[in-house]
């Protein structure tokens, strides 16, 4: 591997010792393919952030825990290096750990092996458990602050939450279901990924409250687990559709909107109204094919500012940061598409 970085730096980024990236960069024996990877993925980190170098600043290591589709942590990335460019006083520098599914072992080896290494912050979209909130408190007491993302971490010393109101967005995708549809006892289907999201959890609550208050004879179905993943998302939906033969509505909180549609055709089911979370690359192409009715969005770069505005304050090179952390809820339509994704 050729490389300007020096071993100390691209062990820093990789979150390895000397001796690994000394191992990985002279071809020696005894390296598995999963830390190649991950010293490639430093490496390329380093590039993608060395305009940002130039500037003046203190370099803050940031970790990232994001367990979600691959559809999800490419818009993460995307939005990051777009954000960290633009931000002084200090030189973030992302570490990113990204993953559709981490199993428990995986999600508390990483939290683990941060509080060893140090950190200057942790920004985790994670399930929420007993475990990670233990190691969330332990890595405060270390002075390495943790910001939960998206999904919150309740119960724990989260340094703070950004991202979108997750019970708002519930209630604002009831809102708009409730004025679409035109009878009381509609059939709705109603996706999340997995039980232990706090923030899909929240969501479901508050479009399951406000729903029922407005309409308290619809027929609400709900299709848990899958992960956001297609196939898997795919096997929920059909088992939770048996012997289901109309369906007005559907509300997906945790995505996988394309295999639903296509279990949906499937069946034989035309619902109406379809309204779905997050503006990524799948939901704008079905947006633009209105086989999405709306999507409920957040502006993820704004999440990530804030989050990094609040690590640099906690580390007192700003001043303390009071800004409202909660994103805006915006309503996306096929009509009101952002001008630079509309064609």
């Amino acid at each position: 591997m050729t490389h300007r970085f020096s071993i100390k730096e691209l062990a820093l980024q990789a979150g390895l010792s000397t001796a690994t990236i000394d191992r990985v960069i002279n071809n020696r024996a005894h390296v598995s393919p999963q830390t190649r990877r991950r010293v490639d993925a430093a490496f390329k980190e380093l590039e993608d952030q060395e305009a940002q170098l130039s500037s003046k600043g203190r370099r803050l290591f940031v970790d990232f825990i994001i367990e979600a589709p691959t559809r999800f942590t490419r818009e993460v990335e995307s939005a990051c290096n777009s954000v960290i460019t633009g931000l002084s006083p200090a030189v973030f520098r992302p570490r990113y750990h990204m993953k559709p599914k981490f199993e428990e072992t995986e999600i508390l080896q990483l939290l683990s092996g941060i509080k060893k290494r140090g950190s200057q912050g942790v920004i985790i979209a994670a399930e929420a458990r007993d475990s990670v909130r233990q190691l969330i408190d332990e890595l405060g007491e270390q002075n390495i602050p943790v910001l939960a993302f998206v999904t919150d971490q309740p119960n724990s010393q989260r340094l703070a939450y950004v991202g979108i109101d997750n019970h708002q967005a519930g209630k604002v995708a009831a809102y708009l279901m409730d004025k679409l549809l035109f009878k009381p006892d509609a059939t709705i289907l109603t996706t999340i990924r997995r039980s232990n999201f706090s923030g899909e959890d929240e969501r479901l609550s508050g479009f399951q409250s406000t729903l029922t208050s407005a309409k308290p004879d619809i027929d609400m179905i709900i299709a848990r687990g899958g992960d956001g993943l297609s196939s898997s998302t795919s096997d929920e939906v059909k088992n939770a559709l048996q012997g289901i033969t109309y369906l007005d509505a559907v509300y997906c909180m945790g995505g996988g909107n394309e295999a639903i549609i296509k279990t949906l055709d499937e069946f034989g089911l035309k619902p109406n109204i379809y309204i779905a979370h997050d503006l990524d690359e799948e939901n704008i192409d079905l947006l633009r094919a209105e086989k999405i009715t709306a999507v409920i969005h957040h502006d993820v770069a704004q999440d990530l500012r804030n989050a990094f505005t609040q690590i640099a304050a906690y580390h007192k090179l700003i001043p303390p940061y009071q800004n409202q952390l909660n994103s805006d809820i915006q309503i996306i339509t096929p009509l009101n598409l952002p001008n630079n994704l509309a064609s």
